[in-house]
């Protein structure tokens, strides 16, 4: 209850002071809607993937993960594959790749490992902590890096969301 009081008070419009508009956290209805969606659905599958991968003790994380994934490689391959022919009429894998592109693959395959762990080890509810918990911590990193003007809507939601996660591992 916690953590869904962090997001809501995350989406009001309390601090209404004039500061530069691109450095502001904008939040629309429309946003909140496909956020709302996007948890749903992800609620969903990690209580799904969190189910195939208890229920498979013998088998090892990485085999679990490869089964789990493999159908999305072979949909997404696919689809890049048709899109690569019909927008630019021959097929170039890595076009476009940089050292950044190649850090951001490294970087998100680290994390499926690390989330795959954590689902067969521990729980999905964790699993949501971490991912809220990396929101906040992106934030802050944007704060630092961006310029990224703070609502005290959002300082009272990242708090809320904290103490959640006090609350959880009491």
């Amino acid at each position: 209850l916690l953590v869904i009081a962090g997001v809501i008070n995350g989406s009001a419009n309390y601090d209404t002071s004039n500061t530069n508009s691109s450095s502001m956290l904008h939040i629309t209805l429309k946003g909140i809607v496909m956020i709302c969606i996007y948890c749903t659905v992800s609620g969903f599958a990690s209580v799904y993937t969190e189910y195939v991968l208890k229920s498979r003790v013998h088998m090892s994380l990485n085999i679990q993960n490869a089964t789990l994934y493999i159908f999305g490689i072979i949909i997404n391959a696919a689809l890049y594959v048709f899109q690569e022919a019909m927008v630019t009429g021959n097929f170039n894998l890595l076009r476009g790749f940089t050292f950044l592109t190649w850090l951001l693959v490294v970087t998100q395959g680290i994390s499926g490992i690390f989330i795959g762990f954590v689902m067969k080890y521990a729980s999905s509810i964790l699993r949501l902590f971490i991912i809220s918990s990396a929101m906040i911590v992106t934030t802050v990193f944007s704060v630092l890096v961006f310029d990224l003007v703070l609502k005290t809507s959002f300082i009272i939601s990242s708090a809320l969301i904290i103490c959640a996660l006090v609350l959880y591992h009491l």
